[in-house]
């Protein structure tokens, strides 16, 4: 699983537009796994995991129009993810998650504050999908607020 990018996500919300998406990506390399490969355990959302450029398990929310194009995005400031099983299904969950709305650059991938200081949070989500190889998988499940 060393060089597998896990990615998940979920509608939360309305289905009505703005559609909004809690995503998670895993990235081997980077933040928690800047050590090694993938792998189960609690990960606290802080430090690297806060920064785009740099985070390992990556939480964000995505706000799309009607025809799908990404309107504004939500990097997670803190909150726990849990990861039971990277290993045929991704299951675990994501608590206590703060949210703040950013800008990301194109090709930095580094995540700054946008000016309207927008901010929201999710209590918990769970997921539990099938990884579907080199790419990640979808899922269900979640709520949020803001």
């Amino acid at each position: 699983m060393d060089a597998t990018i896990v990615e998940w996500s979920t509608e939360i919300g309305a289905a009505t537009p703005p559609e909004r998406r809690v995503v998670l990506g895993l990235y081997p390399g980077s933040g928690a796994f800047s050590a090694g490969p993938l792998r189960t355990g609690t990960f606290t959302l802080t430090g690297a995991e806060i920064q785009y450029a740099t985070c390992g398990v990556c939480v964000t929310l995505r706000e799309f129009d009607a025809q799908g194009g990404t309107t504004a995005r939500y990097m997670a400031t803190a909150g726990t993810v849990t990861l039971s099983s990277i290993s045929g299904r991704l299951t675990g969950t994501i608590t206590n998650a703060t949210f703040q709305h950013v800008n990301i650059d194109g090709s930095t991938f580094t995540s700054t504050p946008h000016p309207d200081g927008c901010a929201t949070a999710i209590d918990n989500v769970a997921f539990d999908v099938m990884i579907n190889g080199p790419g990640g998988g979808g899922g269900a499940g979640g709520a949020a607020g803001g």
